[in-house]
């Protein structure tokens, strides 16, 4: 729960699955949950949008924030050779495709990641 806390989003289905075996105070204190919270409404949010965030007061206008940058440039110690020509959502994740190879990426509230392993590269023709 910790590493996808800190912004390894990857982790995320199954952080919320490994909190469903703590005891509720502790599954609501891992995710940053306000005190009067109850697991499974929290569980539930978490679940439905990888934008919720549990520590946020339930009324009000949510914040807009950047929680991570991602796609640098290889030479700026990022993934990739060129700029990504094409990102397509696929619901809860993104393909990104830059100079023929194709990534993965996770993102929710507590950061993005790409999923090492996941690219292949791309033929033209």
């Amino acid at each position: 729960m910790a590493a996808w806390r800190v912004g390894l989003a990857h982790f995320r289905e199954g952080a919320i699955v490994a909190a469903d075996a703590l005891p509720e105070t502790l599954a609501l204190a891992a995710v940053g949950a306000q005190s009067d919270s109850r697991w499974p409404e929290v569980r539930g949010q978490l679940l439905a949008s990888p934008w919720f965030d549990p520590g946020a007061a339930p009324e009000g206008i949510a914040e807009i924030r950047s929680v991570a940058q991602v796609g640098s440039f290889r030479g700026f110690g990022g993934l990739f050779l060129e700029t990504a020509s094409l990102v397509a959502s696929t619901g809860q994740h993104f393909l990104v495709n830059s100079n023929g190879e194709c990534w993965l990426l996770t993102a929710d509230l507590f950061g993005a990641t790409f999923s090492p392993g996941i690219h292949r590269r791309i033929r033209n023709g």
